[in-house]
């Protein structure tokens, strides 16, 4: 294994498996077409990463989603790229009102994920179209934001008191009933870029423990979680939070190098805060102590 790919050694190839294609590290070329190759007429159908492996990646063989520069004196710049279709499955929203939400959605994702620390700077860029569907398929296709109410069915549960929440890397659910739509649709797209709440699940699956969200040891000032995109639900609607980490969009880039975006298999809930090393700060709670601490009534 390499990079999370799997080396190929037999017949003497030193190819890696990549998932679309097999790729040879030793002449820097794929060994088979790019599938996406009608997308890219000016490069050769065997390049890697449009010829330009210290700007670009291609983990999968497939297309390129974010953009890594190193500029002079240490500066690196990451551009992430969001291609969706906005759909509404209430069958109650206006043309008026979709198209003002995709405003609203577009500016506030954008916006979350942009920003800068130190000599790293960070850019989203939104393409959201209004639509019944997602083009594409596999792996390519179009990312989804559905419009829903409560009640709305899915694999995974119902939907209730205004809850929203994501299937997997493409797909979100947005509840029409959130507080704040765009700032929930930002929050959803998160998730189905990998990133999983900034509080472990020990925590925000706890009935019991919904009322001691907003902790004022959580929601100082001075906490650099405090007001956090990818606080669970209570810690949202409460704060507002808007804000994306470094530590964030380093969670993306990871996800993004071993071929974990874009999948239907794989979405923000299937890791915890905490699992990678550039995750931070990383927050550890004990269930029993916070029950000892709040004097919650325990089960007998």
């Amino acid at each position: 294994m390499y990079n999370g790919k799997e080396l190929e050694s037999g017949l003497g190839l030193e190819w890696m498996d990549c998932g679309a294609r097999w790729y040879d590290a030793s002449i820097g070329r794929w060994g088979q077409i790019d599938p996406l190759a009608e997308k890219y007429y000016g490069w050769s159908v065997y390049n890697y990463g449009l010829d330009n492996p210290v700007l670009m990646m291609d983990p999968d063989g497939r297309d390129v989603k974010l953009k890594i520069r190193i500029r002079k004196k240490g500066r690196e710049k990451i551009r992430i790229k969001y291609r969706g279709v906005l759909i509404d499955e209430t069958g109650q929203m206006s043309r008026k009102e979709m198209r003002q939400l995709r405003r609203q959605i577009k500016s506030q994702t954008e916006l979350s994920f942009s920003g800068s620390e130190g000599t790293r700077t960070w850019r989203m860029k939104v393409k959201l179209r209004i639509g019944k569907s997602p083009r594409g398929k596999g792996r390519t296709r179009e990312s989804t934001i559905r419009l829903v109410k409560d009640g709305y069915q899915y694999e995974g549960g119902e939907l209730s008191y205004g809850s929203s929440t994501h299937l997997n890397g493409f797909d979100a659910l947005v509840n029409v009933g959130s507080p704040n739509i765009a700032i929930t649709a930002a929050h959803e797209v998160g998730h189905t870029m990998g990133l999983p709440h900034v509080l472990g699940s020990s925590v925000e699956n706890k009935p019991a423990l919904t009322p001691m969200f907003p902790n004022p040891d959580l929601v100082k000032n001075n906490n650099p979680l405090a007001g956090n995109l990818m606080l669970p639900g209570p810690f949202l609607s409460r704060l507002k939070g808007t804000t994306i980490l470094e530590s964030q969009i380093l969670h993306i880039v990871s996800d993004y190098q071993n071929g974990k975006l874009n999948r239907e298999d794989v979405g923000g809930a299937d890791t915890q805060w905490g699992d990678l090393k550039t995750d931070s700060p990383v927050y550890i709670f004990r269930y029993s102590s916070l029950l000892k601490k709040q004097q919650l009534p325990r089960k007998q």
